[in-house]
């Protein structure tokens, strides 16, 4: 399962199809499908992938029923609520998952931590909240302040961002 989802994050969906495939051919009799994190993981991502984003959040809320079994599942709900334009639920859940601690947070962050501050901001933001939206543009900013000078640029544009909003809302 760690192979399928290397490859849907990184874009690869061919390669992740034939590995779940194989999977099936292998594992069928395993019946692993309904209750493995990781294939309900890959299934959530190729539904979100597809539009299917009410399908995906079936999924991804499955997995979050799992205590411990994938400790992002609430980044990937409201990635898929943000998709749906469902702003006020994906702020929840991103919220959710920034306050929530578990074992694994410094590795979900690498992997979902920009995405979920930039989410959130643009949440907040098409909310009509821009309190909350700058503060996380001026955090993700801050993420990227020692990144690479391509990524410096982002981080600078999300500062200004982040003032353009506190002018707003004084």
């Amino acid at each position: 399962m760690a192979l399928a989802r290397y490859y849907l994050v990184r874009g690869r969906s061919e390669e992740a199809a034939a590995t779940l495939r194989a999977y099936d051919r292998i594992a069928p009799e395993l019946e692993l499908k309904e209750t493995a994190g990781g294939y309900l993981f890959c299934q959530g991502f190729q539904k979100l992938e597809a539009g299917e984003t009410a399908a995906a959040i079936t999924d991804f809320r499955q997995i979050q029923k799992q205590s411990g079994s994938f400790p992002g599942a609430e980044a990937w709900i409201g990635n898929a609520y943000y998709a749906d334009a469902q702003f006020d639920s994906a702020i929840v859940y991103y919220e959710s998952y920034l306050s929530n601690s578990h074992p694994l947070k410094i590795y979900n962050y690498r992997n979902n931590l920009a995405k979920t501050l930039a989410a959130l901001a643009d949440s907040y933001e098409r909310t009509g909240q821009p309190s909350p939206a700058a503060r996380y543009y001026q955090k993700l900013a801050d993420l990227w302040a020692d990144a690479d000078p391509k990524i410096r640029k982002k981080a600078e544009r999300m500062r200004k961002e982040a003032e353009r909003l506190l002018g707003e809302g004084s």
